[in-house]
This record gives C-alpha cells, sequence and structure tokens, in this order.
C-alpha cells in the first residue's frame, strides 16, 4: 500500500456547482478530516489514492461537459488566512 500524500482535486462546470458531488466522491477514499476545500472548485485530500484512481472516481460522477483535475505534489507553499497551514503541516511537510 503507498503512503498516503496530499492531493489537490480541482473540478468546476459552466452548469452546476459540483461541491457536493465532489466532497462525497472523495468521502470515499479519505475521511472528512483529511480534506481540505479550497473554495468552491478545488480541494485538498490527504489520500494513498493515486491522483488516476480519484479521477476515475469522479468522471463516473460528472457530467460531459464536467471538469475534474487531479495533481499529486510533494511540495507546496501557501500564504492568506483562508489556508489552513497547520492542517497542511500535519500532513506532510
Amino acid at each position: 500500500m503507498r503512503d498516503p500524500s496530499l492531493k489537490l482535486v480541482v473540478a468546476w462546470s459552466d452548469s452546476r456547482n459540483l461541491c457536493s458531488i465532489v466532497r462525497d466522491a472523495l468521502s470515499e477514499v479519505a475521511p472528512g478530516a483529511e480534506m481540505l476545500p479550497l473554495g468552491d472548485d478545488a480541494t485538498v485530500v490527504h489520500t494513498s489514492e493515486p491522483a488516476s484512481a480519484i479521477r476515475d472516481r469522479l468522471r463516473e460522477r460528472l457530467a460531459e461537459d464536467d471538469h475534474v483535475f487531479v495533481v499529486e505534489f510533494e511540495t507546496w507553499s501557501g500564504q492568506g488566512p483562508g489556508l489552513d497551514a497547520r492542517w497542511l503541516l500535519a500532513r506532510g511537510h
């Protein structure tokens, strides 16, 4: 089994809000405490699930004109009061 790492999931649609769809799909691979929403379109998730599996899980729930982008990363940097640095630091770097 892979060690958990941070993945950034960005999902958007021109015709509907995807927040609950993304949250529900991600809750199947990580508990809520391992997800950090970043606005309406982006979520950081700490999971051992590979980026391609997360993409596929979301793809099953999205319409043809919806979009999803998933990236796994090892380094990050952030700034601002809306970013929970304590949460991020507890999960990696």
